[in-house]
């Protein structure tokens, strides 16, 4: 009976210690290097003036997720994009929309590399649909450089 005992109270021991180390490492992974406020810059292109907007990421494991916040030009202060995506070591991709229902073209990718201390670097991609008869579709393709520094 006393070995009953002793063997339970022994795998509820264990048991909270496993669960505080996996706490631990869930804690760790959360502190990637992609998590924090960044500032984006994309430069002008294609009759398209500079635009700055602030970043809010958030990285689990591989998982990368956030919201963009346009601050310049001011004609376009305010707009917000969520984005959700994978990170691989140095580099990381993401899928990226408009929270407005009324900017439904608003959306594509980006695909960033890390190129210094708490800088990243790529390009983003976005095709826009300029006919909305699914029979004939015609694509604009952009690729247009996109940085991110990262705020103190």
């Amino acid at each position: 009976m006393v070995e009953l005992i002793l063997g339970i109270i022994a795998t509820l021991i264990g048991a909270i210690i496993i669960g505080i180390i996996k706490g631990y490492h869930y804690y760790l992974i959360g502190k990637g290097p992609l998590n924090g406020t960044f500032e984006q810059y994309i430069p002008p292109h294609q009759g398209e003036p500079e635009k700055r907007d602030l970043v809010a990421c958030k990285q689990i494991g591989n998982t990368v997720k956030g919201t963009v916040i346009r601050r310049e030009p001011s004609d376009q202060k305010g707009k917000e994009w969520k984005f959700k995506g994978r990170a691989y070591e140095n580099l990381f991709a993401v899928v990226y929309w408009a929270i407005e229902p009324t900017a439904s073209d608003s959306f594509g990718s980006w695909l960033m590399k890390h190129t210094g201390e708490n800088k990243w670097e790529g390009k983003y991609f976005r095709i826009r649909q300029v006919g909305k008869d699914l029979d004939q579709i015609i694509e604009q393709k952009f690729q247009i450089p996109i940085e991110w520094d990262k705020l103190k």
